[in-house]
């Protein structure tokens, strides 16, 4: 049976409506990118807004960079919107760039280029906008300005935008040329305020808050800040310091001006050229007109400010510099300036002055040559403790000195680099009074005293016998026994005086260990390391948190030294360790002990968390600490 053809009508219908299917289907799946302004010509004050619509693409898409140059982006966004056709989705992707130019001219954007699925598309078109220059008005000016002309790493410096304003005539000479009280300011677009890129500062909001604003009353709005009053918004005004000086106008002729000054610092973070938008101020300032001051629309538009950082050279670099750059002094002092050979002295070295504190490392002791020759430097601090109302850093180390005589604390080296004159400086510490005395080691047996010495030497004896590093042998006096009851005598008392006599025997016995200075010292062990932890409590209750540590450290070490009998000054975890590697406690309250002491050792330089809550959470450790170790040390 033939088959019956169909008409060639009908097949070219069928045949269209597929291949129009087919072009639908490949029309929804291609990916198109555009690129457009919203403005043809501007000038420097204004902004633009450039959109990129990404259409067809599924994936997700990072925006892509506007390239070139003199312009500034201040904000971007994205929105997507999503259609489906014939079955298959489609999206269009929509980026918007807020950008503010920085110099006037054409501004050309280059075509935008977009990755989707490994593939690049490039827009139709790029932008080119006419951008306007503003002329300068002797009214109302603004100038922008550095307090540094050679910026280095980490240097720090400041950032001066200085208002002019004209200042009116007769009765109104002494009142703002602008809006009276509840009226509007000129409002100022500061690109910088908030950050800049390559350069640190304190957060906006801290900063912000600096500038007391105002709710309501007299400011300028700056950056569009506002606050909220149920369903409304009112701009912050920010009432900036005034002052007068005396300008030039266009016409040679001179005249008064009220300077508004809003300052910021900032800090190099990183290398290279940048540059500081310009600052743009738009509204009405009232002018000298007949009998009444009359209202004036301007845009004023300051220079941009460029900036280049650079590296402190590595050329000429001295040993003693450790980071330390803009303007410095040291100073230097002992927490007590009397020591004995070998004895633990703390050093305590002062930076102050105008630079990044945080910048600066530990000053290295070990290349001081004198002080390496005349002290052991068993202590270097990894980092200092910053004091931000004083603007100083201070490092702790720990010495010894090596020998009897020496009179003072050498002068220390400290270099900085002087960013203003452009080379590094090299100061040094003023000497440090001190006594150092020759010294020895002796047990607490050899300290006692007689009944037959004289008084003066007996007198002497007391007055040094505390002191175990004390050498004369001559004011140490053999301390005669005290005498015994004999056995001829035991044999006499019978019955009731057996009584007395036990009792008299237990009274001796206390009074002969009662005079034994290291018993005693044994037997109130305890009693002083809880005294150092109520002196804790009291000093966190106080705010006093390094106080605390302090006595959590006495605390620990003064049981350990009195109970086996070894000097407290000066002892460090390692030697409190030592010490108790004999006795039989866990080897976990070794570590809590450890890591306790450490904390306490720590917190000298600034390392140990300065709050109520961790210093309590540390005496709560020490107490628990003592009740273990107090049976166990003997």
């Amino acid at each position: 049976m033939r088959r019956k053809r169909k008409p060639a009508a009908r097949r070219f219908t069928t045949g269209a409506v597929l291949l129009s299917l087919l072009l639908l289907e490949r029309a929804a799946s291609a990916v198109t990118v555009q690129m457009q302004a919203n403005k043809s010509s501007i000038n420097l004050a204004d902004t633009i807004d450039v959109h990129v619509a990404v259409q067809g693409g599924t994936e997700q898409i990072d925006p892509p960079p506007l390239e070139g140059e003199g312009f500034q982006v201040l904000s971007s966004g994205s929105q997507q919107s999503i259609q489906i056709i014939n079955g298959r989705q489609s999206s269009t992707l929509v980026f918007t760039y807020r950008l503010r130019p920085t110099r006037a001219g054409t501004l050309r954007i280059p075509p935008v280029k977009v990755q989707i699925g490994g593939q690049t598309y490039q827009s139709n078109r790029g932008v080119t906008v006419e951008v306007q220059q503003i002329a300068r008005i002797d009214d109302f000016f603004l100038e922008l300005e550095s307090s540094a002309k050679a910026l280095y790493l980490q240097q720090e410096f400041t950032v001066t935008l200085k208002i002019y304003a004209r200042r009116l005539s007769g009765s109104y000479a002494d009142a703002d040329p602008f809006a009276s009280q509840g009226g509007t300011w000129p409002q100022l677009n500061i690109p910088w305020l908030e950050e800049m890129e390559g350069f640190d500062a304190d957060p906006p909001k801290q900063y912000l808050e600096s500038l007391h604003p105002n709710d309501r009353g007299s400011g300028f709005p700056i950056n569009n800040y506002r606050w909220r009053e149920f369903l409304n918004e009112y701009p912050f005004l920010f009432p900036l310091p005034r002052s007068t000086a005396a300008r030039k106008a266009s016409g040679g002729k001179e005249y008064g001006y009220f300077v508004y000054t809003l300052e910021k610092r900032f800090r190099a973070a990183k290398l290279g050229a940048f540059e500081f938008a310009p600052a743009v101020a738009r509204g009405v300032i009232f002018v000298d007109g007949g009998a009444r001051p009359q209202p004036r629309e301007f845009v004023a538009l300051s220079e941009s400010l460029p900036v280049t950082v650079k590296d402190v050279p590595g050329d000429g670099r001295p040993a003693t510099y450790t980071g330390a750059i803009g303007q410095f002094t040291i100073s230097a002092s002992v927490a007590r300036d009397k020591a004995f050979v070998g004895e633990p002295m703390t050093l305590s070295l002062q930076v102050a002055g105008e630079g990044k504190l945080e910048a600066i490392a530990p000053i290295p002791l070990k290349i001081q040559k004198q002080l390496a020759e005349d002290f052991r430097i068993h202590e270097e601090p990894e980092t200092g403790a910053i004091d931000k109302k004083t603007r100083t850093k201070t490092f702790t180390y720990g010495i010894r000195p090596n020998k009897a005589g020496i009179a003072a604390i050498p002068p220390i080296e400290f270099s900085y680099f002087d960013p203003r004159e452009e080379k590094f400086v090299t100061i040094q510490t003023a000497e440090v009074p001190i006594i150092v005395e020759a010294g020895k080691t002796i047990g607490s047996t050899d300290v006692v005293s007689g009944a037959e010495a004289p008084a003066a030497r007996i007198n002497k004896a007391v007055e040094r016998a505390l002191y175990p590093n004390y050498i004369e042998p001559e004011a140490l006096i053999a301390r005669a026994p005290e005498s015994r009851l004999g056995w001829p005598r035991l044999w006499l008392l019978a019955g009731p005086p057996a009584v007395y006599l036990v009792l008299l025997l237990v009274t001796w016995r206390r009074r002969r260990l009662a005079a034994d200075p290291r018993i005693r010292r044994s037997r109130g062990a305890a009693r002083k390391a809880h005294v150092s932890l109520k002196e804790a409590e009291a000093a966190c209750r106080q705010g006093k948190y390094l106080e605390a540590y302090q006595a959590v450290h006495q605390a620990i070490t003064q049981l350990i030294a009195d109970r086996l009998d070894l000097p407290a000054a000066g002892m460090t975890p390692r030697e409190a360790m030592e010490a108790l590697a004999r006795k039989k406690i866990a080897a976990e309250a070794h570590g809590r002990m450890a890591a306790l002491l450490t904390a306490c050792d720590q917190a000298r330089y600034g390392l140990a968390a300065q709050e109520e809550a961790a210093v309590h959470q540390a005496i709560l450790a020490a107490r628990s600490l003592l009740k273990e170790l107090e049976p166990c040390l003997h």
